[in-house]
């Protein structure tokens, strides 16, 4: 199973432009290492409203995806 930490903007408004999102795979990381991504993630995104979430894609095994709050 793949799994990856995730952040989406929300949007109150309708806009042309995207959303801001990004996903980073963390398949195989410890903790620690997955400590700096979500501290990486969390700067990019400041001063954004934004959803936070590890994703664990069952995709590749036919399952559902679990997505599992981060903040």
């Amino acid at each position: 199973m793949k799994l990856y930490l995730e952040a989406m903007e929300i949007r109150t408004e309708i806009t042309e432009e995207d959303a801001e999102f990004i996903r980073i795979d963390i398949t195989g990381m410890d903790e620690p290492t997955i400590d700096l991504v979500r501290e990486s993630i969390k700067d990019i995104m400041s001063g954004i409203e934004y959803t936070f979430n590890r994703h664990e894609c069952g995709h590749d095994e036919e399952k559902a995806c679990i997505m599992i709050p981060e903040m």
